[in-house]
């Protein structure tokens, strides 16, 4: 769901993220570093959708996500999802 937030409207993924991490089980420590590995784990989704056809407005999408999490580093917003910043 926050793989292309900068899509969505303000306040989708600070709402996502918040009832995310409220419908956790109890007995499930979050990883420390959540958002990362959720994206990093995403990358794998993304290479699928990549196989598409040339100029599949999905594939070239998630090819773009992934050229840009590469040359850039996997962000990660110093929050991790299940533990959203407060307002």
């Amino acid at each position: 769901m926050v793989r292309f937030g900068a899509d969505y409207p303000a306040g989708f993924l600070t709402g996502f993220r918040a009832a995310f991490a409220g419908h956790q089980p109890a007995d499930l420590p979050p990883p420390g570093e959540w958002a990362c590995l959720g994206r990093v784990l995403d990358m794998f989704a993304l290479s699928d959708l990549v196989t598409r056809p040339a100029g599949n407005p999905v594939a070239d999408q998630a090819a773009g996500q992934i050229r840009r999490w590469v040359a850039d580093d996997v962000p990660d917003s110093g929050t991790s999802a299940l533990h959203p910043p407060s307002p």
